[in-house]
């Protein structure tokens, strides 16, 4: 999580994102974190958990293919 913080930051800062794509993603790592806590508690969340990194790892994929086509 703290890599794809520091590379949406990043990112946000060379404006290669823009501040609502970063936003998206800190939503996303926000929700993620969240759930790592839960799932210890209630282990029936980690279907919920494993969704949400699948969403994260898209969105992240698809953040690096449009900073690397305008490059």
């Amino acid at each position: 999580m703290a890599r794809v913080l520091m590379e949406a930051g990043a990112d946000l800062l060379l404006r290669r994102i823009s501040p609502a794509r970063a936003g998206e993603i800190e939503r996303k790592v926000d929700r993620v974190l969240d759930l790592f806590d839960r799932v210890d508690v209630a282990p029936v969340l980690m279907p919920v958990l494993k969704r949400h990194l699948d969403e994260l790892e898209v969105l992240m994929r698809e953040t690096r293919e449009v900073r690397a086509a305008r490059r």
